[in-house]
């Protein structure tokens, strides 16, 4: 092999390299685009749940509640019990430490709600709300709330029908 033929041969390979590591690159830049996308949606979604989870805790149990903004079904969190609930504190110090405590509590109880909620709550991407799963579709091209998908037309199957809830 001349040497004009072999650095024909070292540029096709570097080429061929090259196309391999760009087509790579651009893969894994769509895989993370993609990513980033359900990242986002899933914010999306659990700053819905946050802004609409209402907060019923006492002093002594963390408690929340949201509902289905298409038929009002309201979903509530397991009760948690304060861990210091029934003692007082005996002095102002101790009383910071109570305080500090519950709140450390409360976010997390609020944070196993948010979590709780998504389990029964579906994001319609057409109407931004936040419905149960006996209002909301699993349609062909996007999923939706049985609201929307009514007014676009569009048909679909429910996430959970009357009957496998009965079951449930």
């Amino acid at each position: 092999m001349d040497t004009k033929t072999g650095n024909m041969a070292l540029v096709y390979g570097a080429v061929a390299v090259m196309s391999v590591l760009l087509l790579v690159c651009y893969l894994l830049w769509e895989k993370k685009r993609e990513r980033r996308f359900t990242l986002l949606f899933a914010c999306v979604a659990t700053t819905n749940v946050e802004l609409f989870l209402e907060n019923l805790s006492t002093k002594d149990v963390f408690l929340f509640q949201i509902a289905c903004k298409a038929c009002g079904t309201k979903f509530g969190s397991k009760p948690q019990p304060f861990s210091k609930a029934g003692l007082v504190p005996q002095t102002e110090g101790k009383k910071v430490i109570f305080d500090a405590v519950y709140e450390q509590e409360f976010r997390a109880a609020r944070q196993s709600a948010i979590r709780d909620a998504a389990e029964h709550l579906n994001f319609c991407p057409i109407c931004k709300r936040l419905v149960c799963s006996r209002c909301f579709l699993i349609c062909d091209d996007l999923d939706m709330c049985k609201q929307c998908a009514a007014h676009l037309e569009k048909t679909g199957s429910s996430v959970l029908t009357d009957v496998l809830e009965a079951a449930i």
